[in-house]
């Protein structure tokens, strides 16, 4: 498995090759020390990484997928995806836990759901 900061370095590396390409292409006289053009090249820009999409938008932020995991036992189980290309948000059905081993079918109680009475600590 590759590292986090092995993934970022190589993404980072790979977008400003990309921003150089697209620069000389436009421009061949330009040159690498020409930073904030460079920049403007390396914006709105995706690209395919080491199995993965990587998109930065057009105020040069990556867009970001994200995993959702719980915590069991010793280890982390993944329970949801956000993946940023698609805008989708995948939920797993399984491996969701509360507190008292309630489950996602069974989950805890709220203040109100049900009629559950609630305490409210300023009139008490």
């Amino acid at each position: 498995q590759i590292s986090t900061y092995a993934q970022n370095l190589y993404d980072a590396v790979y977008l400003y090759a990309l921003g150089l390409e697209k620069m000389l292409a436009d421009d061949p006289t330009a040159s690498f020390r020409e930073g904030k053009k460079l920049a403007g090249y390396m914006m709105s820009s995706t690209f395919d990484a080491l199995g993965r999409k990587v998109v930065v938008n057009s105020e040069g932020d990556r867009e970001s997928d994200y995993e959702l995991r719980s915590y069991k036992g010793d280890k982390f189980i993944p329970i949801g995806t956000y993946i940023s290309v698609s805008n989708n948000m995948t939920l797993s059905t399984s491996g969701w836990s509360f507190p008292g081993n309630r489950s996602l079918d069974n989950p805890p109680r709220t203040c109100g759901d049900d009629g559950y009475i609630c305490i409210d600590p300023e009139h008490n």
